[in-house]
């Protein structure tokens, strides 16, 4: 059995004049229509983040069928959560009155571990752990960004990586401003995180063993 979240988008009621500090936060529900276009942007991106995931792994099979050689770093197995959006159907509800929701498997820090961040949206630079393990983990995710990077052209890469130590949780997909589909992927999209990829971006050992081009 696999346990799911249900989530929906809210806007802020702030003019019910309630106070703002409270930890209760007025809200107004977004109409059907709304909320699908909010949450089919989060869905776009965990299925875009996965495919690129994969041709990554795809990358390092082919690479090791012509390199006869072992990585020095274990590469770590990472997989994103799978996600769909569910629409009720109540027998003689309205169209107004359905409600649409994001469904993503759980993360459950009892069995699968604590949560991590990994690398934020708003750099390039790995999230400071510690720990070798996650440290190498973090390498191989910003080695993930540059191999993106490099095989779309420069277009786009995967950020904001967290979730356990094997299964990940993403909602932004860092691309070109001047791209017509820039917006799609959620409003986490930042623009300067791109930009300052190739500044801010640190060749690790996963980069240099797999010969990862620094000339786009």
């Amino acid at each position: 059995t696999t346990l799911v979240t249900l989530k929906q988008p809210y806007l802020s009621n702030h003019s019910s004049g309630s106070d703002l500090s409270s930890s209760i936060i007025p809200t107004l529900c977004l109409s059907p229509e709304g909320q699908v276009k909010e949450l089919s942007a989060d869905a776009l991106s965990i299925q875009w983040a996965s495919s690129l995931l994969q041709d990554i792994y795809d990358f390092i099979e082919s690479y090791h069928k012509s390199h006869p050689l072992t990585c020095p770093a274990t590469i770590p197995v990472f997989q994103f959560v799978t996600c769909g959006l569910a629409m009720t159907n109540i027998p003689g509800a309205t169209a107004q009155h359905k409600e649409v929701y994001l469904v993503e498997e759980l993360i459950q820090p009892d069995h699968d571990g604590p949560w991590r961040k990994y690398i934020n949206n708003n750099s390039s630079h790995l999230c400071y752990f510690k720990d070798t393990n996650n440290y190498r983990c973090s390498e191989f995710l910003a080695f993930c960004q540059h191999v993106q990077y490099w095989r779309t052209g420069c277009l786009v890469f995967t950020s904001d990586f967290q979730g356990e130590l094997h299964e990940l949780h993403p909602y932004h997909l860092l691309t070109k401003l001047t791209m017509p589909w820039c917006k799609l992927f959620s409003k986490g999209n930042v623009q300067h995180t791109h930009h300052d990829f190739e500044k801010e971006h640190k060749c690790n050992v996963f980069c240099k063993y797999f010969k990862v081009p620094t000339s786009y």
